[in-house]
């Protein structure tokens, strides 16, 4: 069936404070709402830590991307952490219906800092 499909990347850039920023790529073949969320975790050392949330703000044609920028909070995470963006699907008030559920997560990402 013709369904949107949110995958998502992210890059970390070393800043001071951490910004994240979750690309989130729709490769289905139907569009993809706006108000998609994002979770941002910190997930060193076995922890799985919730940094917070980003939200797209338009809807995503099938091979469109939208980039939402997160600061982390000071002091939450540093420049020798790993993170992971994960799409938000909670079945309790969907927003859509994706053609595919296992790959709404991004690998670990970590900042590219000269030390």
């Amino acid at each position: 069936f013709d369904a949107p499909d949110a995958v998502v990347s992210l890059t970390v850039q070393c800043s001071d404070p951490l910004t994240l920023e979750p690309a989130v790529r729709n490769i289905g073949l139907a569009s993809l709402p706006a108000g998609v969320e994002v979770s941002l975790h910190r997930v060193t050392g076995g922890a799985d830590v919730l940094l917070g949330i980003a939200t797209t703000t338009r809807s995503l044609f099938p091979g469109q991307t939208q980039v939402v920028a997160f600061t982390v909070a000071p002091g939450s995470a540093g420049p020798d952490d790993e993170f992971q963006a994960r799409i938000v699907v909670d079945p309790a008030r969907l927003k859509f219906r994706e053609c595919r559920d296992d790959n709404d997560a991004s690998p670990t990402a970590h900042p590219e800092c000269i030390h």
